[in-house]
């Protein structure tokens, strides 16, 4: 009777987390961040100076870059200061 109990315990919260993981992508969908790697158009729109100088060290180190189609690069030395990409 135990073992029972224990597995309709644990299908109960497999089924919630299944559940909450649906509700919550399907509101989240209209959330997407639209970053926009122009510092002007960044102060356009209302964000401070500090919010726009922001760069993602943390992940990529001081030499990440944003490149052309919107992945993450580096700077290297040897390219001019250019944001290498697909590396």
């Amino acid at each position: 009777m135990k073992l029972i109990n224990f597995f309709v315990i644990i299908s109960f919260l497999i089924f919630s987390n299944l559940v909450i993981n649906v509700i919550s992508n399907y509101y989240q969908q209209g959330l997407k961040e639209k970053f926009t790697p122009f510092y002007q158009h960044c102060i356009n729109s209302g964000y401070t100076k500090e919010f726009c100088s922001q760069t993602p060290t943390s992940v990529l180190g001081p030499s990440g870059c944003l490149c052309h189609d919107g992945s993450t690069g580096y700077i290297i030395p040897g390219f001019g200061g250019r944001c290498v990409c697909n590396i």
